[in-house]
């Protein structure tokens, strides 16, 4: 069964999210090529990748050789006025390339989707939010939606059911597998622990 993940803050390409961030890596081709290894690993062809922005600071060639390098099928979000303007600005309807999967690369295609800066799913079970940025609230807060957003590099402090899906803070706050995107039973599990820990939802603080 097609699995779904979320990530985000990748920084693909951008040498000084090494040092800004601590990443153990010598130069922006190392890290690159761990974070994609990092993709990789738990993510399959056919499976549903949220991304939550800050892939790339670099333009669309390089946007785009980066998504014809990773599983899955990408849909990210839309934020033109932060890491992703380069690219995001010079897209167009229609892309030559593809993802390692075969699904065509583009605004409106199968394996790179781009959606509103906000998104709201709603699964069969539960609703989550999506923004890059952390926020004090959120479409059915108060009644147990989960936020996740990213940007903070694992700097923020979550409050009731948030979570930082950003690279470098699956790890460092939620000791998850390095680098990689976070599986929804991941997430699940997390949030679970905390209901079960702290008895209401809307009194969390981590």
């Amino acid at each position: 069964m097609d699995k779904v993940f979320f990530s985000a803050d990748q920084h693909l390409g951008h040498s000084n999210i090494i040092r800004h961030c601590k990443r153990p890596f010598k130069d922006a081709g190392e890290m690159d090529q761990a974070l994609e290894d990092a993709w990789n690993a738990p993510v399959g062809p056919n499976d549903i990748v949220y991304h939550l922005s800050d892939f790339t600071l670099l333009g669309l060639r390089a946007a785009c050789s980066y998504f014809a390098r990773l599983n899955g099928r990408i849909r990210i979000l839309r934020n033109v006025s932060h890491h992703d303007k380069r690219w995001l600005h010079a897209i167009r309807n229609a892309d030559p390339l593809h993802c390692a999967a075969g699904w065509p690369v583009s605004a409106s295609g199968h394996a790179i989707e781009l959606l509103e800066p906000q998104v709201t799913l709603e699964f069969p079970a539960q609703v989550i939010v999506l923004n890059h940025f952390p926020m004090a609230g959120w479409d059915r807060k108060h009644r147990g939606a989960w936020h996740l957003y990213a940007h903070s590099h694992g700097r923020f402090t979550d409050v009731g059911l948030m979570m930082d899906v950003g690279v470098d803070a699956v790890h460092r706050k939620y000791s998850l597998p390095a680098y990689a995107p976070v599986r929804l039973d991941q997430v699940a599990q997390i949030m679970q622990e905390r209901i079960k820990k702290n008895g209401s939802w809307d009194r969390l603080t981590y």
